[in-house]
């Protein structure tokens, strides 16, 4: 990808993060570390940290009443959303990291709202529980040790489907849905070099990702409170014979998060990650911490 490319991507989504938040609507932050101890294939245990740090804005463009009325002119909303999140796992031994992915994400979303209705308003086929989103992206992606590196610039689509629980704000069940394709650059690809040669040339890439989450406080009493089911997989786009042999043109990556009272959470993963090519499977056991809440 050209460096102008890059530049204007960067620029252009750097110059709406400043300019915007003086229109926002709302902003949204989350500064989550989880201290943590994973298990891999190797059967040691490992202790480390997980991350996500996450700013959000957005600016609604829905129809508001008019003056002396009570009812807005659409339930419908539209919104525009811009941020970053910034997400990993750190180890003390980088070579003993099962989960050896950092991801840096900017994004600038268009997005349609829904009205989460509760299961016995949603009878009719009128009865819309979808948000839908779609936008910019561009993403840096990189091991612990920064050995391996590249960058992504694409678009995505996101959906999300959800029940409200009657009476609250909760949902009882939700689907999220995201499609991404975007243009690969690898900076430093050790795998890749080895193959191809010193000349890392770019590649379209397919993103796409499922997570189911529901709640189990009704099942399992006071000890839980929902369960995340999710599949990751890329794919490379006419990926060389090469790269297709030494398996490196596709990735896929399954996890199942059990999040218990007291914020602390149980976890499994196996398989594949851009950059993590080793096929682990991890149990984990951790404590999440949000700095934001807690106003750090």
């Amino acid at each position: 990808m050209p460096i102008s490319k890059i530049r204007w991507a960067l620029g252009s989504l750097a110059a709406l993060m400043l300019a915007f938040p003086a229109h926002a609507d709302g902003q949204e932050e989350k500064r989550l570390v989880s201290p943590i101890v994973v298990t891999g294939d190797s059967g040691s245990a490992v202790l480390g940290l997980a991350y996500e740090f996450k700013r959000k804005s957005s600016r609604d463009f829905s129809n508001p009443a008019a003056d002396g009325g009570d009812d807005w002119e659409e339930i419908d909303t539209d919104k525009l959303e811009w941020g970053y999140t910034l997400k990993g796992t750190i180890t003390g031994d980088p070579e003993n990291n099962p989960e050896n992915f950092m991801e840096f994400d900017l994004f600038l979303n268009y997005v349609k709202l829904a009205d989460l209705k509760s299961i016995s308003d949603c009878q009719s086929i009128t009865c819309d529980p979808w948000q839908h989103q779609f936008g910019g992206v561009y993403k840096y992606e990189a091991d612990q040790s920064l050995d391996d590196k590249q960058t992504v610039l694409g678009l995505r689509y996101l959906s999300h489907y959800g029940f409200r629980v009657p009476g609250t704000y909760k949902t009882s069940s939700d689907l999220y849905l995201s499609v991404a394709f975007g243009e690969v650059t690898p900076i430093a690809d050790g795998e890749r070099q080895q193959i191809l040669g010193d000349a890392l040339e770019p590649f379209n890439r397919w993103d796409l990702q499922a997570l189911y989450k529901v709640r189990v406080d009704q099942l399992l009493g006071d000890y839980a409170e929902d369960l995340e089911l999710s599949y990751r997989y890329f794919s490379e786009v006419d990926a060389p014979e090469v790269i297709e042999q030494a398996e490196l043109d596709r990735f896929g990556h399954a996890k199942a998060v059990l999040n218990l009272k007291n914020n602390m959470f149980i976890a499994y993963t196996d398989g594949e990650l851009p950059l993590d090519r080793a096929a682990d499977s991890t149990f984990k056991l951790g404590w999440n911490w949000d700095l934001a809440a807690l106003g750090l």
